[in-house]
């Protein structure tokens, strides 16, 4: 995970994030930023976030590349598997990483290293309502983000 100013957005250090998915999604989602409330062809459920992990394993879950290969075998009509990665300024991912209930809190005081850390601990930073969504939507278009061929 990289640490580097953002475009537009001052001097503060982002942290790279990866989301894996198809060419299409990937494409929309940089259009139109993540959605909550996407909700996959014929599917039932809604997202309820937007899921992502460090480009770095360990992953306690699939890898992100791994469930971009998923996504494109359940839908070949959607270009093939991609990772879409932002560059996450770290305020944001403070929010999502916060956890009152779990007596976890991340502040100014933490450096890049501490989130990589927990990041690579917990395997997922999810965006949702109230944990850092609504922020990362605001930010959407001074965040750098770029599409990784898989």
């Amino acid at each position: 995970m990289l640490n580097e100013s953002t475009s537009g957005a001052g001097s503060e250090p982002v942290i790279r994030l990866h989301h894996g998915t198809t060419r299409k999604r990937a494409e929309l989602i940089i259009r139109n930023k993540p959605d909550p409330k996407y909700r996959e062809p014929h599917g039932c459920d809604l997202a309820d976030g937007f899921s992502t992990a460090g480009p770095e394993g360990p992953w306690p879950f699939k890898s992100p590349s791994t469930y971009a290969e998923g996504k494109a075998r359940l839908f070949p009509d959607e270009g093939g598997p991609v990772i879409l990665e932002i560059a996450v300024p770290r305020s944001i991912v403070c929010l999502v990483l916060h956890d009152d209930e779990a007596g976890v809190s991340f502040g100014p005081e933490n450096t890049i290293e501490d989130l990589v850390a927990i990041i690579r601990c917990w395997g997922e930073v999810r965006f949702t309502s109230g944990r850092g969504i609504e922020e990362l939507r605001d930010a959407w278009d001074s965040i750098a983000k770029r599409i990784i061929e898989l």
